[in-house]
């Protein structure tokens, strides 16, 4: 780790110049700051916000190192992309690059800067003048609260307007503000925008018969929590429950010990291949410590796929038996009982394929009602573009 940030460090002092240069040489009047360009749903989500605006030739600012080409290409598709490497995110750096970036900032008529899942962003409020119009947009709330939710609390005031995924979000937030003396009159300043789905919504009746097809899709990160999935396939395997486990994703660490009882299929960036697989499966597993709402599931569920998910964000709003949506599974619990409670709710399907049948017609139903394309767009360009205002 240490040989890594070192390297890095020189990469960064080595690049400085052609940073320093395009900053200065900036003449947009749409900043995108993002943390990484890496694979994941809201990277997903920040390209497509981007794409609505590509016209006005945006600049993305990205603040964090980064160790693969993820989706590097998708974002420079929709803007003039600006790598910071360690000036983001190293102290004795980082100040130097807020006053470069504030600068070239504050020097556009009409700025709008819109920001996500980073420190930078929030950091670099205070160097803003008052004609320059600032967004963020909170994915999720971690466990703890502990980042961004709570880092922004010091810039609420500067922060035009707030955009969160579902009403759980602005609930917790109405919480913290309460809690950290912020005044309620700045709530006005949220606004709820779910987000789309990419991909379009079957119209074809799915039928359980055989096996099940189960699948995880995600990163091998800590909040995701891949390793309670390869326990829930193990034990179900040895319960003979009649299952098939998938698991879609970049996973960096050595999992090969539960091979015999989940198939890798790696990380999949072609959009027909991912429907595909989501054609094939009948439950999608989402085993996250914080989520907003996966895209994967918006994605999985246009496909009449049942969810069963730990009830975190915005999750329990939308997916609940009285929904007829799919389960969910208190997140909170010690892990043996969040494996017992996931295998419980497979076992179930199995035995009730009637059950999983509605179940799965309701959740190609609710994506079409409740995650439009076109309410996604045209509230992100009015938006960004301060129509209606």
């Amino acid at each position: 780790m240490k040989l890594r940030k070192a390297i890095e460090t020189i990469l960064s002092l080595w690049h400085y110049r052609s940073i320093r240069n395009s900053v200065h040489e900036v003449r947009s009047t749409l900043f995108f700051i993002f943390p990484s360009w890496q694979v994941g749903g809201s990277e997903r989500v920040h390209a497509e916000i981007m794409a609505l605006v590509k016209n006005r030739q945006p600049v993305c600012i990205i603040t964090t190192p980064q160790r693969h080409v993820g989706f590097r290409r998708l974002f420079a598709r929709y803007a003039q992309l600006i790598y910071l490497r360690r000036w983001g995110t190293k102290a004795s750096f980082k100040q130097k690059m807020i006053k470069l970036v504030a600068d070239a900032i504050n020097k556009q008529p009409s700025a709008v800067v819109f920001g996500s899942n980073n420190l930078f962003f929030y950091d670099l409020l205070p160097h803003l003048r008052s004609h320059v119009r600032v967004i963020d947009l909170t994915h999720s709330i971690t466990p703890k609260q502990e980042w961004c939710e709570t880092y922004s609390l010091p810039y609420v005031h500067r922060i035009n307007q707030r955009v969160v995924l579902g009403p759980n979000t602005l609930e917790t937030f109405k919480a913290i503000y309460a809690s950290h003396g912020v005044p309620a009159a700045l709530l006005a300043r949220f606004t709820i925008i779910p987000n789309k789905t990419g991909i379009a919504v079957s119209l074809l009746k799915k039928e359980l018969t055989g096996s099940l097809r189960v699948i995880f899709v995600g990163r091998d990160s800590e909040e995701k929590r891949p390793e309670l999935f390869f326990r829930i396939a193990e034990m179900c395997v040895g319960k003979g429950i009649d299952a098939r486990f998938v698991a879609i994703g970049k996973f960096v660490r050595n999992w090969n010990h539960y091979t015999p009882y989940v198939s890798f299929e790696g990380e999949i960036r072609d959009t027909e291949r991912l429907v595909e697989q989501y054609r094939q499966a009948h439950i999608i597993i989402i085993t996250s410590s914080f989520e907003g709402f996966p895209l994967v599931l918006q994605e999985a569920m246009s496909q009449g796929v049942v969810p069963i998910a730990t009830d975190v964000g915005e999750i329990p709003y939308y997916i609940s038996p009285s929904l007829e949506t799919g389960y969910t599974v208190d997140g909170r619990q010690p892990d043996d009982k969040i494996i017992d409670d996931f295998i419980a709710k497979i076992s179930y399907l199995q035995v009730n394929p009637f059950v999983w049948t509605s179940y799965s017609s309701r959740c190609r139903e609710m994506v079409g009602e409740q995650f439009s394309e076109e309410r996604f767009e045209t509230e992100y360009r009015n938006l960004l573009l301060n129509k209606g205002a």
